[in-house]
């Protein structure tokens, strides 16, 4: 009996070896895909980041193309623009 016990004693300490193992490995590759997942996250956060912005250049950009415009439109008219924005002839 006492062989049967020392050996049911090494196979349990030897499963919960194996489950050990195996719970770490479990354990590393859910922690590496949710970290893999966090940086595709934040490298899109910071393309809309960056995708926003250019929008906000290009319009604040096209605002001053046409405010230029509109004041050359004016000045070829032969109307100077006062401080106060009214013509002044």
């Amino acid at each position: 009996m006492a062989k049967a016990d020392g050996k049911m004693k090494r196979f349990f300490i030897g499963a919960l070896i194996w489950l050990a193992i195996l719970s770490y490995i479990a354990l590393y590759w859910y922690a590496a895909a949710e970290h893999k997942q966090a940086r595709r996250e934040l490298v899109d956060l910071k393309a809309r980041q960056r995708l926003a912005q250019e929008r906000r250049d290009n319009t604040a950009r096209w605002e001053r193309e046409m405010r230029q415009q509109r004041l050359l439109r004016q000045y070829n008219q032969g109307r100077v623009i006062g401080a106060d924005g009214r013509p002044m002839n």
